[in-house]
């Protein structure tokens, strides 16, 4: 039996993990304009390597299950939540498209695994609980992707330059994944 306690601790644990990828997801499109400027890249070029990063989620999201499976949902949040946010950063140094397009491949699968990873852990909690939280779940993904994107309008007004802005949003949403994904908050293995 879980207690009222233990289910609201996992919820919320779950909802913040929600929050950080939205975080993470809208603080790169955020910055996409000074990305394309910094690149000196055309729409077209641009456009085309954005492809990549649903390449990337494509390529991955099948294997998340299984994998999830035998290591637990947690597990695979916390290697794709630090996955991303070092990509994150490194996306704000790619010298050029070529490198950019292969960084947001390896983003994109990160991007999707977590998505999966976390989808998984909120069923869990679910069926723990003995409720529905999923909806409440997706509401903070919409959450975390608002204030990144009022985060990146704010970085980008102030000119904040790319690499600290995306260092500091690595280093919440892999702080946050750590702290919410450790096993007291967590109901998979």
């Amino acid at each position: 039996m879980v207690t009222a306690t233990r289910t609201r601790n996992l919820a919320l644990a779950t909802a913040s993990v929600f929050l950080l990828n939205g975080l993470i997801i809208s603080t790169w499109l955020s910055r996409l304009p000074a990305t394309k400027a910094r690149l000196d890249a055309d729409p077209r070029t641009i456009g085309l390597v954005l492809l990549m990063t649903g390449l990337g989620s494509l390529l991955a999201m099948p294997w998340v299950g299984p994998l999830a499976g035998r290591w637990g949902s947690r597990r695979i949040e916390v290697v794709t939540s630090i996955t991303t946010g070092v990509l994150l950063v490194l996306l704000a140094v790619a010298p050029n498209p070529v490198v950019l397009g292969g960084l947001l491949l390896v983003f994109g699968a990160g991007l999707g695994s977590w998505d999966v990873a976390m989808n998984i852990q909120g069923s869990h909690v679910d069926r723990a609980a003995g409720r529905d939280f999923m909806p409440r779940y997706h509401a903070c993904w919409s959450v975390g992707a608002f204030v990144g994107a009022a985060l990146g309008a704010g970085a980008a007004a102030l000119g904040l330059a790319l690499v600290v802005h995306f260092g500091l949003a690595a280093l919440v949403s892999v702080g946050g994944t750590l702290k919410a994904s450790t096993p007291t908050m967590s109901a998979s293995s």
